[in-house]
């Protein structure tokens, strides 16, 4: 599975991603906003591509982001819920390729992807108070902030708002 778009390119992640994966989930930086709790391992994230990356079958997958064969991130869907027409989505970019706009561009390829290969009427997503820059992503595709969960996340002792986004395809 490929999406082409004008900058970038999203392919399911297969064997060849392993180690950016484990790279971008053990950096800590990261953890914040994934929910990660321990470092993964090779084999973990290996056994994750291999088993678990079929949206029908795990009701989750991950796209990498390549720009100019370069892979710069990734873009997850999760809590696929057919019947209900709906998948979470979650953004990671490189911090070398932020600001670029390729959050933006790979969340405007997904959408159509997500209406018409998975029949979905709504994507939702989940961002923390201090991560302004994810917000403004999140709103400038048309996602509305439909409420705040307060103190939702604790990170070293403290409490931080998650913003709840949602999308409706019409």
């Amino acid at each position: 599975m490929r999406i082409q778009g004008e900058h970038i390119i999203l392919r399911l992640a297969d064997s060849s991603d392993v180690q950016t994966i484990v790279e971008w989930e053990n950096d800590y930086e990261n953890w914040l906003v994934s929910g990660t709790t321990e470092p993964y391992s090779l084999e973990q994230i290996k056994n994750f591509i291999e088993n678990d990356n079929d949206i029908f079958a795990a009701n989750q997958c991950r796209f990498m982001l390549l720009a100019n064969d370069s892979r710069i991130g990734c873009i997850d869907l999760f809590d696929y819920e057919p019947k209900h027409g709906r998948v979470g989505v979650g953004v990671l970019v490189d911090r070398i390729y932020r600001g670029k706009g390729y959050a933006k561009e790979a969340l405007q390829l997904l959408v159509p992807f997500c209406k018409q290969e998975l029949k979905t009427r709504m994507l939702f997503a989940g961002v923390l108070s201090d991560n302004l820059t994810s917000i403004n992503l999140f709103k400038s595709v048309g996602f509305e902030e439909i409420g705040i969960r307060k103190n939702w996340v604790n990170h070293d002792g403290n409490h931080l708002d998650q913003h709840m986004f949602q999308l409706t395809i019409e």
